[in-house]
């Protein structure tokens, strides 16, 4: 019986999901602990929130991009959401 959770667990999380569901970053380990990632963007309308906005707490699991600097998102194309991100930098 233990084997075969073990089995399970091994093949749920070679799926490239984690446990919640999300993507898993395959470059994690290359990471610094302390990142945080404060920022979300939604894929297909390029559109980045604050992790607390109610927009980004409604967004498909699948749409969502993390982000640790507004910047970053910033630079890669997307605009900030005017509920979250009205004061901008």
């Amino acid at each position: 019986m233990e084997n075969e959770n073990a089995a399970a667990r091994a093949g749920t999380l070679g799926s490239g999901l984690d446990i919640y569901g999300n993507h898993r970053n395959p470059n994690a380990a290359a990471m610094p602990a302390a990142m945080t990632l404060d920022y979300v963007g939604k894929s297909d309308s390029l559109i980045v929130h604050g992790t607390e906005c109610d927009y980004a707490e409604q967004m498909a699991v699948e749409h969502r991009i993390w982000f640790s600097e507004l910047y970053d998102a910033l630079g890669q194309g997307y605009r900030e959401c005017r509920w979250c991100l009205t004061e901008g930098l």
